[in-house]
């Protein structure tokens, strides 16, 4: 699991727009999980 992890981490590191490194996340962390849902949430601070 932990080398899946890291070629998850690699993948959206790579992305080169928070959209598709959040696609990229979802769908692997998904897959890799073996679960039909995943979401992210993201907070704006400000």
């Amino acid at each position: 699991m932990l080398t899946r992890l890291r070629e998850i981490v690699e993948k959206v590191a790579s992305a080169p727009r928070l959209n598709e490194a959040l696609d990229i996340l979802v769908t692997d962390v998904c897959q890799a999980m073996e679960t039909e849902v995943c979401s992210v949430y993201l907070a704006d601070n400000d």
